[in-house]
Order: C-alpha cells, then structure tokens, then sequence
C-alpha cells in the first residue's frame, strides 16, 4: 500500500475516533524513528495509536472497517473471542492485544497466513516501545463499537 494511501487510513482512522468522544486525556507520546526521536504525537492514547498504526504501516493489514484482509480487521476485535490456529480461543482484552503486538507468531490466528505480522513488524522492535504498543491496543479498543 502507497504511503499515501497509508496517510488516508490514518486521517480515516483520526476522523472515526473524532466521532467516538473518547474520555481518554489528552498527552504527548514520543516515537523514535532510526536513530532518533520526531516531535511527540499529540491526542489521547487511542488518537496517537491511530497515527502510529499509519505510520506502522499496520492498516496496510488490518482493515478498520470489518473488511478481510491480510490480517484479522480491528473493527470490533477489542473484546472478541478469537480462534487460534489448533481451534483454541481466547479474548481479545488487553493483554491479548499487547501480547499478539509483541509476540505475533505465538498467537497465529485461524484463517490467516503464520509469520506476516512477526516478519511485518520485526523491525520495528517493538518491545523496546511500550508507550507506541499502549497507543495502538487503545486505537484497537476505540474501535469496539464501530
């Protein structure tokens, strides 16, 4: 997907959870980017997890509005019960969310290709980016009632 087709999903993303009325507050997160950091990110959690999941290229997989595609959609995934691969299900709460981010390969999902979002996201190191993985599981939780 184009970087501008990415930055439409984002903007998309951003206009939905305008709608939305969140009641999270209003902070500043810091993304690093190569070597360094860019300016902060600005909005709620979920706000700034809808501009990282942009920029992470992970709408690019997961659509935000119930549509397959690669990867399982995020609309109405926060809260699910998901099936994994083997037939085993678990719901899609917090820690699932933030595990499944970390650690994609130990959680392949039923009906969608094994190692594309570890391959994905292997250069993002998102374990050393807990405060970017926070702002995506809100995004993702935003998103429950859409």
């Amino acid at each position: 997907m184009s970087s501008r087709a990415l930055g439409a999903a984002g903007l998309a993303a951003l206009a939905l959870l305008a709608g939305c009325g969140g009641s999270q507050p209003r902070t500043e997160s810091a993304v690093v980017v190569g070597n360094g950091q860019r300016p902060a990110l600005k909005g709620t959690p979920a706000e700034r997890g809808a501009q990282l999941a942009g920029e992470f290229g992970c709408t690019g997989c997961h659509s935000l509005n119930g549509t397959r595609e690669t990867g399982p959609t995020w609309k109405g995934l926060a809260g699910s019960t998901v099936t994994l691969a083997g037939g085993r299900t678990v719901v899609a709460d917090s820690a699932y969310l933030r595990s499944h981010i970390l650690e994609p390969d130990k959680w392949h999902v039923a009906g969608y290709p094994a190692g594309v979002m570890g391959q994905a996201t292997a250069e993002l190191d998102l374990a050393k980016r807990p405060a970017e993985v926070a702002d995506l599981v809100a995004f993702i939780e935003s998103l429950k009632g859409h």
